[in-house]
């Protein structure tokens, strides 16, 4: 695949992934949706951005170079985020993110399927779930989505 084109695989998803969280944001208070919505739109310019340069390199180049990319990989990523989105309802924001982020982080390493790259992972998706507890729950206060778990 060239890099044009996963660039704009990437800036399209961007895209979605926005398009996904304005919708579901839409219930949360003004207060509580300020902060979603400035990542919204940071993701949103990223997106953009990705699809403006894979569109000019595609057009300003014929012979791009060819990016090793796994597609299998890349949509079984586009899955889980899908039921990590959908997943944040059901149980939690904070259950599912602990739970995607440590997936998704084994998945995509290169250490196998092993008890090391497990915990590697675990404790990774542990830290950033914490921080993610400490900024949004204790320091700014704001309202998560809560599932049946948490």
């Amino acid at each position: 695949m060239t890099k044009s084109r996963t660039d704009i695989i990437a800036g399209l998803a961007c895209l979605v992934v926005v398009l996904m969280f304005f919708v579901q944001g839409k219930n949360l208070s003004p207060d509580a949706n300020l902060y979603p919505q400035v990542l919204e739109v940071c993701i949103a310019l990223i997106g953009v951005f990705l699809l403006a340069r894979g569109v000019v390199t595609a057009k300003a180049s014929e012979q791009v170079a060819e990016v090793d990319f796994d597609k299998v990989k890349g949509v079984v990523i586009v899955i889980a985020s899908i039921i990590y989105v959908a997943a944040i309802y059901f149980i939690g924001f904070y259950v599912s993110t602990f739970f995607f982020l440590a997936l998704c982080s084994w998945y995509l390493s290169k250490k196998g399927l092993n008890l090391r790259a497990i915990g590697i992972s675990a404790g990774f998706a542990l830290f950033l779930t914490v921080m993610l507890y400490l900024l949004f729950t204790v320091l700014l206060k704001v309202p998560t989505p809560e599932g049946i778990l948490f």
